[in-house]
């Protein structure tokens, strides 16, 4: 249904004007019509494309709001009141408050607004659209089928747990699941343990240029000392004397370890 501009015929007495912040109101004098960007229509009776899904009551909102733009809350006033005439609240009379107007499409079809088809029947009739009644029927209807198509996998994995437990030929074996072991930690430390006995020690990093350059030279005096040749003691001055009462070393008698006995 291409409904970027629709006709919108003045069928009562009253001017009828349509609003729209965007683009400005409307007035369409008493039994005028006037071509109009299909916004114009849609803010004033409801979007006829809205349909109820579900929790989103599209079609409900769209009637809801167009009956409040005209002046219309429930609950203040009786519904006889949105159409009907001779209607007093508190001594007033009130009503009606629905607009007079019929709109149409390009190709001059009658196309029925929310205001005038709250229910969609008149919609569905011409479009094929389905009706709120129709709505609810077709999702309820899906909805019982998923719940069935659910339960039938219930049942079907149930029996086949059944079966395999208790060994029905031609059925495998009833699954078994390994317990997962738990992680204590013990085995992250003797990881670790062997980590440490792996790890080879790292090579010495040779001295830096920077490092040999704080490197301490000795004095020349040190140097000197140290290159100096050590007094050598004078002969026989460490060699002890043997007491006296010892006897003489001789070949017959090596009886004495004694350095330089005699």
């Amino acid at each position: 249904m291409n409904l970027d501009l629709l006709r919108v015929v003045n069928t009562g007495d009253k001017p009828l004007i349509l609003r729209h912040d965007g683009k400005g109101d409307v007035t369409i004098e008493p039994g005028r019509n006037r071509i109009l960007l299909a916004e114009y229509a849609y803010i004033s009776f409801g979007d006829p494309r809205a349909i109820n899904a579900g929790k989103d009551k599209a079609r409900e909102v769209e009637f809801k709001n167009a009956r409040t733009l005209w002046g219309y809350y429930p609950g203040v006033y009786p519904e006889a009141a949105w159409e009907g005439t001779g209607v007093t609240v508190e001594g007033d009379e009130v009503g009606p408050f629905k607009p007079q107007y019929e709109c149409y499409d390009m190709d001059d079809q009658r196309v029925f607004m929310v205001l005038d088809d709250p229910d969609g029947s008149l919609t569905a009739a011409a479009t094929g659209m389905p009706t709120l009644e129709q709505s609810d029927a077709i999702e309820q209807a899906a909805l019982h089928a998923q719940i069935a198509a659910q339960q039938r996998q219930i049942d079907e994995l149930r029996n086949l747990i059944l079966m395999r437990e208790e060994n029905v030929p031609g059925v495998g074996p009833a699954p078994q699941f390994e317990v997962p072991d738990v992680d204590l930690g013990e085995e992250d430390d003797d990881e670790d343990e062997d980590d440490d006995e792996e790890e080879e020690p790292e090579p010495e990093s040779k001295p830096t240029a920077k490092a040999k350059a704080k490197t301490v030279m000795p004095t020349k005096k040190a140097a000197a000392k140290r290159a100096a040749p050590k007094a050598q003691p004078k002969p026989g001055a460490e060699i002890p004397k043997a007491p006296d009462n010892e006897p003489p070393v001789t070949a017959d008698n090596p009886g004495t370890t004694r350095v330089g006995g005699r």
